[in-house]
């Protein structure tokens, strides 16, 4: 993420290589090619494109790859986010479908958005997915 009070949304692809990490922010994990192998403490899951993910603050996560694949990555700074969140692994419904193609449009017109615009639509999106985070 290149700041701390930056939202970044954009598409990513991952190694074969398995990779372990944590982040000072939330992220989102939306699959639009491929699967990943994600592990945490408490689960093990192979994010297709039926599910979504997210991964709070400074969660460790072991990750990879086994195909061709890409995601649509969205990062969150804390500030952003409610006081306490979780992981969560989320079935794609119509509605978190909607969010994914909202994100995916915004991900294509960043670069013709100002800041304060991207943090509009994304505050937005945040705020509808509230109810999900904090469970």
């Amino acid at each position: 993420m290149e700041s701390d009070n930056q939202i970044t949304c954009e598409k990513r692809s991952y190694s074969r290589e398995y990779k372990s990490h944590q982040h000072e922010f939330g992220q989102f994990l939306f699959p639009l090619q491929g699967s990943l192998e994600i592990q945490t403490k408490g689960q093990e899951i192979n994010l297709n494109s039926d599910y979504c993910f997210y991964l709070p603050p400074n969660l460790d996560h072991n990750f990879r790859a086994i195909a061709r694949n890409e995601f649509l990555i969205l990062d969150i700074p804390t500030r952003y986010l409610p006081g306490d969140t979780s992981s969560m692994y989320i079935r794609l419904d119509k509605q978190w479908a909607s969010i994914r193609y909202l994100l995916l449009e915004e991900a294509k017109s960043q670069e013709n958005l100002s800041s304060l615009n991207k943090v509009s639509i994304i505050s937005r999106i945040l705020h509808f997915s509230h109810d999900f985070i904090n469970t």
